[in-house]
């Protein structure tokens, strides 16, 4: 087995290059430790690192995301796009965070419990804490469940009534659509338009200019004729 700072480009997946360029060559690590060792001394100078990452059937399997997140954590790296190698494999791409990147409530959960164990690194530590309120358990899938804005957003919706007896009145979908329309954008100010605008939207007992498309939904037909 390679030493914990040696991982391997092996062939499972196509040639020896197949993660990647010649020059950059996509990595296969056998466990976490030797990721953590990579991690350890590459964190603060390489710009990406494009790790691959076997499939279930294939044994022995080596390093697993989810056995990779954990270690990225600690060192203040993100995990990011994904492309197949082909049958057995994939590779993903890791990067240092951006002090605009999101966090999931998944990840800050972990970080806690790093930072409990004393797992923890400097870098990892500067980059949690770095991090901003409004860019944190913002995805989707996170708003899916009730369909809600941000409370600072949510709060000035209800100071309108009318828009926010229509946002009431909508359909969980669609609440949930435009909420990822909001929170998603990167920069503040664009949060704050696509706020603006939803906030008319709402007021005026219209969809958001990204939910116009086909028939208008019958719901929305009906909120209409019951405020004329």
């Amino acid at each position: 087995m390679a030493e914990p700072d040696s991982p391997v480009t092996p062939p499972v997946g196509g040639g020896p290059h197949s993660g990647g360029t010649t020059e950059r060559p996509c990595l296969f690590f056998d466990s976490p430790e030797q990721w953590r060792a990579w991690l350890a001394e590459n964190h603060s100078t390489a710009p990406d690192l494009w790790m691959g990452l076997r499939k279930k059937h294939i044994d022995p399997r080596g390093l697993t995301w989810a056995e990779a997140v954990p270690q990225a954590l600690c060192y203040g790296w993100i995990d990011s796009v994904v492309q197949s190698l082909g049958p057995d494999s994939v590779r993903q791409r890791w990067t240092p965070r951006r002090a605009s990147s999101v966090w999931s409530k998944v990840n800050v959960a972990l970080v806690e419990d790093l930072i409990a164990a004393g797992q923890m690194q400097p870098a990892g530590l500067a980059a949690y804490e770095a991090r901003s309120a409004d860019r944190q358990g913002i995805y989707a899938y996170e708003q899916a469940d009730t369909g809600q804005l941000p409370q600072e957003y949510a709060v000035r919706l209800a100071a309108h009534p009318e828009a926010a007896r229509f946002w009431q009145a909508a359909t969980k979908s669609y609440r949930t659509g435009c909420v990822w329309w909001v929170i998603s954008a990167k920069q503040a100010a664009t949060r704050e338009r696509r706020f603006e605008q939803l906030l008319e939207c709402c007021a005026a007992y219209e969809l958001i200019p990204a939910q116009r498309y086909g028939t208008p939904p019958a719901w929305l037909r009906r909120l209409q004729a019951e405020r004329t």
